[in-house]
C-alpha cells in the first residue's frame, strides 16, 4: 500500500497541462520533487490550497481528489512527488473540506496537548509559528505563561548550542 494524500486540479480535472481522470493510475518517468515527469501531491489537504484556490479568478471551483502514491516518493518538506500515482474519485468542495477537517482532527486528537487549556496560535497576515533544527523547541509553561511577538517584522529567536 502506498502513501495516501491529496491533489488539486483545474476545473477540467487537469494538472500542469495533463488531463486526468478519476480512479485512474498514472506512471511518469521523472525523478525528484520539483522536476518534470513526476506527479505532485500533499499529505496535508490544507497544503493543496497553497497551489490551488478553492475558487479561481473566474469563479470556477477547483477540483480535488484523494490520491495514492504507488511508486517512489520524493519530499521537499511540503509537497510530495511520485513517479506512479493513483487518482481516486473527485471529492467535490464538500468532500475536500471534510478531508481537511478530518485531517486536522486526526492530527490534533489531544495526544500532543499538555496542561489545562494548552493552546498554540498563529493569526494575521503571514503569521507563522515554527521550530526547526536539532532539538528545536518552543515552550510556554506555568500560570498565565505566554510567548508573544507583535508588530511589523517582530521576531522571537533563540539560537546556540
Amino acid at each position: 500500500m502506498g502513501m495516501k494524500g491529496f491533489k488539486g486540479f483545474e476545473k477540467d480535472f487537469s494538472c500542469g497541462g495533463k488531463q486526468c481522470e478519476e480512479n485512474t493510475t498514472y506512471e511518469e518517468y521523472g525523478e525528484g520533487c520539483c522536476y518534470k515527469g513526476v506527479m505532485h501531491f500533499y499529505e496535508d489537504p490544507w497544503e493543496v490550497l497553497n497551489h490551488y484556490d478553492l475558487v479561481d479568478g473566474n469563479g470556477n471551483l477547483s477540483e480535488f481528489a484523494e490520491v495514492e502514491a504507488l511508486g517512489q516518493v520524493w519530499n521537499d518538506g511540503e509537497k510530495r512527488a511520485t513517479n506512479k500515482i493513483h487518482v481516486g474519485a473527485k471529492l467535490g468542495l464538500k468532500g475536500f473540506l471534510k478531508a481537511c477537517i478530518d485531517f486536522t482532527l486526526e492530527k490534533t486528537n489531544g495526544t500532543n496537548l499538555s496542561g489545562n487549556y494548552a493552546q498554540i496560535g498563529s493569526s494575521g497576515y503571514s503569521a507563522q509559528i515554527g521550530s526547526s533544527g536539532d532539538y528545536a523547541k518552543i515552550g510556554s509553561s506555568g500560570y498565565y505563561a505566554e510567548i508573544g511577538s507583535s508588530g511589523y517584522s517582530a521576531q522571537i529567536g533563540s539560537s546556540g548550542d
